[in-house]
């Protein structure tokens, strides 16, 4: 049942996902996988292609039959590498209606699903979106149907990536955009080929908790872009890590240290010229107390000594 579907008429979605018989997990007879339930599997039977199936909805996510805004609920395709396309039409003549795609809903994917191509009109990727699709190992972002490449995505228009969006996935590395607004909870934790990550860009950027948790960073780079470090954002790296911080003072808003339990820090760069005493009389931050360089070249020189521009 993992990866089956529940076909449900569109007007009737929100009560059935509201609907506690259908939502309860555990002791669930509809379903033998515990980690699901019905309500993540359903589809609206009106509103689907040979391709995906999709939700009008409006700003907020919520199902709007009027919105010509979509979120791509499920991806029907079996095949190694599949790709959406910013826009699409259904119907003919007076009928005929286009939608832009906005959204990936959760639990979007096949598990043979190893590379998947998202267009920049992609505002949200939703909680569960990719969770647990452990073949996935490359997300690439088009504009107008042309890949962008990691280091051209400054100006997609992804604002959130949602709670376990990418949980378990094979990626091997993250490089955040302008627009972007949160990274939620253990959206990349247990992604254990995930060897870089760059939050060089964002719009106040917040990290949940455990984001990157028990993955294998071995690269990190943050900017004073990033507002916030969730509890345990970076936890458990088993990767030998160099850490590069933009902001002359530590991060301060958590109840536990973002790299708790890291205990394979090479090195951490900071910026400034009392910033490394900030940091290492800081509590956690004093852990790497032996670890700490100033970069002198400054922020910008240093991305692109470490080909971040490239």
């Amino acid at each position: 049942t993992r990866y089956a579907r529940i076909y449900v008429y569109a007007d009737m979605l929100a009560r059935f996902r509201s609907d506690g018989n259908w939502s309860y997990k555990v002791g669930n007879y509809i379903l033998t996988d515990f980690s699901r339930s019905a309500t993540d599997l359903m589809c609206a039977y009106e509103y689907q292609t040979d391709e995906f199936c999709y939700e009008p909805v409006n700003e907020a996510g919520v199902y709007d039959p009027n919105s010509t805004n979509v979120r791509i609920s499920y991806i029907k395709s079996r095949k190694s590498s599949v790709r959406l396309d910013p826009w699409f039409t259904v119907g003919s003549g007076d009928n005929e209606k286009k939608y832009t795609v906005t959204r990936i809903g959760g639990y979007a994917l096949l598990p043979e699903v190893r590379e998947i191509s998202l267009p920049d009109t992609v505002t949200y990727i939703e909680d569960y979106a990719f969770y647990f699709n452990a073949a996935l190992t490359k997300v690439n972002w088009t504009h107008d149907g042309v890949a962008l490449g990691a280091h051209n995505i400054s100006d997609i228009s992804l604002k959130e990536i949602g709670d376990y969006a990418f949980y378990a996935t094979a990626i091997g590395e993250f490089y955040s955009n302008s627009a972007l607004t949160q990274i939620g909870t253990s959206a990349f934790h247990m992604c254990v080929n995930l060897d870089t990550v760059v939050l060089d860009k964002g719009d106040n950027l917040k990290v949940g908790s455990s984001a990157f948790s028990q993955s294998a960073i071995s690269r990190l780079i943050i900017s004073k872009n990033v507002i916030s470090l969730g509890n345990s954002a970076f936890q458990n790296q088993s990767g030998e890590l160099t850490i590069y911080i933009e902001r002359e003072t530590p991060y301060m808003d958590w109840s536990i240290f973002p790299f708790y339990s890291c205990n394979n820090v090479k090195t951490v760069y900071v910026f400034g010229t009392n910033t490394i005493d900030n940091y290492a009389d800081e509590k956690g931050w004093n852990a790497f107390k032996t670890k700490y360089k100033t970069y002198t070249s400054g922020w910008s020189s240093m991305l692109t000594n470490l080909g971040v521009y490239s």
